[in-house]
């Protein structure tokens, strides 16, 4: 699951806002597809590592 995925309100921790079911289901929810999620490679080094919700094994 993505490091940056809150599951309980569906949200991206990087806006606070809700994800659209193919977000969730193609990005958020995906084991390793969520490195390639435009939500996470166009974040900067410093808002990957201070809005991770849980462990990000790439920082």
């Amino acid at each position: 699951m993505c490091p940056y995925y809150n599951q309980e309100y569906k949200q991206c921790a990087f806006f606070g806002t809700s994800q659209e079911q193919y977000q969730r289901d193609n990005y958020c929810l995906s084991s390793s597809n969520w490195k390639s999620c435009p939500n996470y490679t166009s974040r900067s080094f410093e808002e990957k590592k201070d809005k991770k919700l849980r462990s990000n094994p790439e920082l």
